[in-house]
């Protein structure tokens, strides 16, 4: 019976030992794969280049086009007036044709298999965020040079017309992009509108536009740029959970 007891004893610990051996067989092997896998570790320019072919240029054409829409029809159609006042809901209307390409994902159902990627998901917002970014850098440099021109806006009314209805428009769609409970494009699209129609009220209303001091402004611009990072930190962190 002791004889038995020693041999089952003993049996155990070999299997115990066994199974030690192979777990820790297991995980060099998987360190070793990490290890041969980073060093086949694509740039991260490459990166933007395959993030730049998946990118549809539909929307930034659409973008393009909607500046230079406005500089066609500003003079001709619109007088300088009307102009000034029509640049914040020409912001906005900007902001929301990025709204599909950070959508992409969800209405496509692509989470999943960006998530397979050697780059998370976290990275692919940001590689498209630096592509629009880049993007939208170099045509609205453009097109606020020509619009200063025909215009003759000093940087204040740029500021005021133009960049804090852009920076708040921003706000709104990484704001509903970053949301857990409410990530939904049309929302995003809504609450643009709305803020579309509460700019232009502000602005058609000279007495309104007017009271407003410069410092006020400035620090609407500070406020809106300083949660606007906040909202992007947020989205790349729900980004984060999504890969996991």
């Amino acid at each position: 019976m002791r004889e038995q007891i020693c041999e089952h004893r003993n049996g155990d610990a070999s299997g115990m030992l066994s199974e030690t051996r192979i777990e820790d067989t297991v995980q060099k092997s998987i360190r070793t794969f990490y290890r041969s896998e980073k060093r086949r570790e694509p740039s991260y320019l490459y990166f933007l280049y395959v993030q730049l072919c998946y990118t549809k240029k539909r929307w930034w054409i659409l973008q393009a086009a909607l500046l230079a829409g406005f500089l066609v029809f500003t003079g001709r159609i619109l007088s300088d007036e009307s102009a000034q006042k029509a640049l914040g809901v020409l912001a906005s209307l900007f902001v929301i044709l990025i709204i599909p390409s950070f959508f992409r994902e969800e209405s496509q159902q692509m989470s999943e298999l960006e998530s397979t990627l050697f780059f998370s998901l976290r990275e692919v917002y940001a590689a498209r965020m630096v592509l629009f970014g880049l993007f939208d850098s170099i045509i609205l440099a453009v097109f606020c040079v020509v619009l200063r021109q025909r215009l003759h806006l000093d940087l204040y009314q740029m500021v005021s017309r133009f960049f804090i209805p852009l920076v708040i428009s921003s706000v709104i769609c990484f704001l509903v992009l970053g949301s857990r409970w409410i990530r939904n494009p049309y929302l995003a699209v809504s609450l643009c509108v709305l803020f579309c129609g509460v700019w232009w009220f502000i602005t058609a209303n000279d007495r309104i536009y007017a009271s407003i001091a410069r410092p006020v402004w400035i620090l609407i611009l500070a406020a809106g740029i300083l949660f606007l990072v906040i909202c992007i930190r947020s989205l790349l962190k729900r980004a984060d959970r999504l890969h996991v």
